[in-house]
């Protein structure tokens, strides 16, 4: 009797361990998934934008059909924390936490600021993109009203030329950036069509 239960047991544990193992496979597809549906409209976005500015219909019609996604995945991306926590690379892979970075990253200010301790807890054991984290932190301080810190974050002006947000001190901007295994900020700028904050000494 004690041979069979023992056996009920090492039985029971590996149902577990198999169930474990296929609900964290099911999610990491799901997460690819939802990372495929964040990008689904954004580069016709810009092309968008880049062509006819930010007011033109056509960016009004993309945009509309791009929130509704974000605004799905969002909330799918908070039940998934809330059952699994954050998704980790070793865990899900590459794909699905560069995912849960993105839907975070085109939420609102105050999703953003609830996962950010999230991205850093991650980011400093090695389970989340420094360069993800850097944008991640730069956005936050932007929605705050506050300079960043990394330089991740421009804006579009009316006439259609890309400006910097404003920037913390400029002088060690890009040690700052090296930390979180970003370029320079004169190759960042230099994407944009716009002169770097950082003058040649």
């Amino acid at each position: 009797m004690k041979a069979i239960k023992i056996i009920a047991i090492a039985l029971g544990l590996s149902v577990s361990v198999f169930t474990l193992a296929t609900d964290k496979s099911a999610i990491q597809a799901e997460l690819e998934a939802m990372l495929d549906s964040d990008q689904k409209h954004r580069a016709a976005i810009i092309a968008a934008i880049r062509e006819h500015g930010n007011d033109h219909p056509s960016v009004k019609a993309l945009w509309e059909k791009q929130i509704p996604i974000d605004k799905h995945n969002a909330a799918r991306l908070e039940e998934i924390v809330s059952e699994y926590g954050w998704p980790r690379k070793t865990d899900m892979g590459e794909k699905a936490a560069k995912s849960a970075f993105l839907i975070v990253q085109h939420a609102p200010a105050e999703t953003q600021k609830k996962y950010l301790p999230e991205m850093r807890k991650a980011a400093k054991e090695g389970e989340a993109d420094l360069r993800n984290l850097a944008m991640l932190e730069d956005r936050v301080l932007v929605f705050d009203g506050k300079e960043q810190l990394y330089g991740t974050q421009v804006a579009r002006s009316d006439s259609g030329a890309f400006n910097f947000l404003p920037i913390q001190d400029i002088e060690e901007l890009d040690a700052r950036r090296e930390k979180m295994n970003l370029g320079p900020i004169a190759e960042y700028a230099e994407r944009f069509g716009i002169p770097s904050p950082v003058k040649d000494k």
